[in-house]
C-alpha cells in the first residue's frame, strides 16, 4: 500500500492550493469548449434540416419549369374586400362584388365583344387521348377532346337533349364524344348526333355546334368570328423557341411599360406599383410594329422588341434582348 509521508502530503496540499485558480480556469475552458462543440453539432442538424426543407421547394420553383397564371379578377378589385368599402355588409362573396360591378357599368353603341380570329383554349399537352376537357372562353362553353386517333375537336359544351355537360364525365367513342347523362354520341366532325342507345332513329335536330379548330404550335386553336364566317387564314408553324419572351397583346405596344414593366415582386394590385419594392426592380420595353405587306400573309405582322431588366430604375441587370415576334393580327 502506497503512502506518503505527512511532509509530502503537506506539499501537495499546498501546491493545489496556490493553483486553484489554474485549475478552476482549465476546467472553465475544457467547459467551454465541450459546450461549443456541443452547439454547433445542434447548430448543424438544425441548418441540415432547414436546408432539406428550403432546397426542395427553391428547386421546384426556380429549377423546374414554372407556369405563372393570374386570375384576371385579381387585378383592380382590391377595393372590395371591405376594407372601409363597405360591400361585404350585404354577404356577398367578392366573386358575386365584382359580377354586380361589371353589370353596373354603363355600355354604349360597342363593336362585337371579341375580335375575329383564331384563340388558344388549350396546351396540346393538357389534352391526352381520349380525353375531355370543358373550357369556358369567349362568351362560350367548349367540350374540347382528342379522338382515339389523336385528333382534336371542339363542339359546344351541352347536350341537346337535357343540358348535360358532356365535357365533364363525358366518354370518347372513336371520333365522337358521348354524354354521360344518355350516352347520347356526337360526331367531332360537325356536331351531329350519331347514335342514341336506345332509340332506333336519330332525330335531324339533334346536334351540338361544331367549331372550326386546329392544332399547331403545341397549343389547341378554335376559329370565333362575329359573323360566323369561315376562317380566311390559319396560324403556320413555327420552330421551336428555345429563348426570349413573348409578350401577350404583341400589336399593343403602348400598353409595355404600363402592364409588364412590374415585375413579379410588385404583385397584382394596381395601386402597389408605384411603391419602394415593385420600383426595385422593372422591365423597360422598346417596340415598334410592322404589318406585312407581301401578298398572302397581309394578316401577318412582325414586333420589333428590346428588353432589359433594371434594378432600382437605373442599373441594367443585363444586356438588351433584341426579339423579332411574329403573329397575326385580328380585324373585328
Amino acid at each position: 500500500m502506497f503512502s506518503c509521508s505527512p511532509f509530502v502530503q503537506s506539499d501537495i496540499i499546498v501546491w493545489i492550493s496556490a493553483n486553484v485558480s489554474l485549475i478552476m480556469l482549465i476546467y472553465w475552458v475544457q467547459s467551454a469548449f465541450y459546450a461549443i462543440l456541443s452547439l454547433l453539432w445542434q447548430l448543424m442538424i438544425i441548418v441540415a434540416v432547414v436546408l432539406a426543407i428550403v432546397f426542395p421547394v427553391f428547386f421546384y420553383y426556380l429549377g423546374l419549369k414554372m407556369n405563372y397564371v393570374k386570375d384576371l379578377s385579381e387585378v383592380g378589385y382590391s377595393y372590395l374586400d371591405g376594407r372601409g368599402s363597405g360591400y361585404n355588409k350585404y354577404g356577398k362573396t367578392k366573386k358575386q362584388l365584382i359580377n354586380d360591378i361589371r353589370k353596373a357599368r354603363k355600355i354604349g353603341n360597342l363593336p362585337p365583344v371579341y375580335p375575329n380570329g383564331w384563340f388558344a383554349l388549350l396546351e396540346s399537352s393538357e389534352l391526352k387521348p381520349k380525353q375531355a376537357k370543358y373550357v369556358s372562353a369567349l362568351g362560350e362553353n367548349f367540350a374540347v377532346f382528342r379522338s382515339e386517333r389523336g385528333e382534336v375537336h371542339v363542339l359546344d359544351a351541352y347536350c341537346p337533349h337535357l343540358g348535360a355537360n358532356i365535357a365533364i364525365g363525358g366518354f370518347v367513342r372513336g371520333d365522337c364524344i358521348e354524354c354521360p347523362f344518355h350516352q347520347w354520341q356526337f360526331s367531332g366532325h360537325d356536331g351531329r348526333c350519331v347514335n342514341i342507345p336506345y332509340s332506333g332513329k336519330v332525330p335531324e335536330f339533334a346536334r351540338v355546334k361544331h367549331w372550326q379548330s386546329l392544332e399547331v404550335n403545341d397549343f389547341v386553336f378554335v376559329w370565333y368570328h362575329a359573323e360566323q364566317e369561315e376562317p380566311s387564314w390559319r396560324p403556320e408553324p413555327m420552330d421551336k423557341i428555345t429563348s426570349g419572351e413573348i409578350p401577350e397583346n404583341g400589336g399593343d405596344i403602348a400598353h409595355l411599360n404600363a402592364i409588364h414593366a412590374p415585375s413579379l415582386v410588385a404583385g397584382s394590385d394596381l395601386h402597389d406599383l408605384e411603391n419602394t419594392a415593385a420600383k426595385s426592380a422593372r422591365h423597360v420595353w422598346e417596340a415598334t410594329w410592322e404589318p406585312h405587306t407581301t401578298a398572302g400573309e397581309t394578316h401577318i405582322a412582325t414586333m420589333n422588341l428590346r428588353h432589359d431588366l433594371r434594378i432600382i430604375d437605373r442599373v441594367p441587370l443585363h444586356p438588351q434582348q433584341k426579339l423579332n415576334v411574329a403573329g397575326s393580327t385580328t380585324t373585328l
